[in-house]
């Protein structure tokens, strides 16, 4: 069994019937959720993410503000 079946175990032995039935419910709409989803979609950068934002700053100047004096700390 792992990790997260037994977190998962433990927390509805824990729970009343009614807040148990509503978790079960949750989990089952999230393993349906999950199943539904093609792998090509599961990279960590949406489809085209890189050609849609690539030069959106490029005609506005970016510039760093003022950082102020530096904290001046105790030496050891």
């Amino acid at each position: 069994m792992s990790r997260i079946s037994e977190e998962l175990d433990a927390k509805l032995n824990e729970l009343d019937p009614l807040r148990a039935k509503s978790l079960i419910i949750l989990v089952r709409r999230a393993i349906k959720e999950v199943e539904q989803i093609e792998p090509s979609s599961l990279s960590d950068w949406p489809e085209g993410y890189f050609e849609q934002t690539a030069g959106s700053f490029s005609d506005e100047p970016l510039e760093r503000s003022p950082q102020g004096a530096p904290t001046i700390r105790d030496s050891w």
